[in-house]
């Protein structure tokens, strides 16, 4: 409420919310990432929603039926007594819209949605309490953040599962381990530094009394080889 700063980035803060209230109460320019497109906001971002299609459609494509997501755990508060996640809401509804397109929905029979920390070690935790029975396991987890995919790794080597051949992972972000993970993870590539960089110019140009518009940069779906088709019998 009082900082003596020229300007504010904020990350994951949509509209409506108490911080996005104050910065226009104060009068101070301000640009949100992955927050949300509105006339009282600029926001540089991705379709969020877009990408998690794609790669839900991607791993259902492959014959999957029986699979888990782990989602955010939710970050910020839009009120005290609620947390608030925009970019966990509009991953869910793209995989949710890929769902609907099979038939299935984020309740169907053998479709379960886990929050999850963004970590490695939340990853661990999460894929471990999934994985331990092997009755009713998911033949594909799909993660909205990386390094919680790649945690899941870490609780296959746990319990012996082989990745693909019984269980597919996906991610989204494409941080650089990625690319070298044993297999190398699928995922969404968004990119992070770009939309840093694009954001702080905005503010920049804000300062200034230039016009500034919103931003939504490229994403695309990368298929590597931690997700194949479902076991035989699955």
């Amino acid at each position: 409420r009082r900082a003596a700063v020229d300007a504010i980035l904020t990350v994951g803060v949509g509209p409506g919310t108490l911080v996005a209230d104050l910065l226009h109460r104060r009068g101070m320019p301000f640009v949100t990432l992955d927050g949300a497109e509105s006339e009282s906001t600029i926001n540089v971002g991705i379709d969020d929603e877009g990408a998690a299609f794609a790669l839900m459609s991607h791993v259902l494509g492959l014959g999957h039926r029986r699979l888990a997501i782990l989602s955010l755990r939710p970050e910020f508060y839009a009120h005290p007594e609620e947390k608030y996640s925009l970019v966990r809401d509009l991953r869910l509804a793209g995989f949710a819209r890929a769902l609907a397109a099979y038939g299935l929905g984020v309740d169907s029979p053998g479709i379960q949605v886990l929050p999850a920390v963004g970590s490695y070690e939340g990853g661990r935790e999460a894929g471990l309490s999934l994985l331990r029975e092997a009755a009713g396991r998911p033949t594909a987890i799909v993660s909205m953040c990386d390094a919680a995919a790649l945690g899941v790794y870490l609780a296959c080597r746990d319990l012996g599962i082989a990745i693909p051949g019984q269980l597919s992972v996906a991610g989204f972000d494409d941080i650089p381990v990625a690319i070298t993970a044993d297999p190398t993870l699928t995922t969404v590539h968004q990119p992070g530094r770009a939309k840093g960089a694009r954001a702080a110019a905005l503010a920049v140009a804000l300062l200034e009394g230039r016009e500034a518009s919103h931003l939504r940069l490229p994403a695309e779906l990368v298929a590597r080889a931690s997700t194949g088709r479902p076991p035989q019998g699955s």
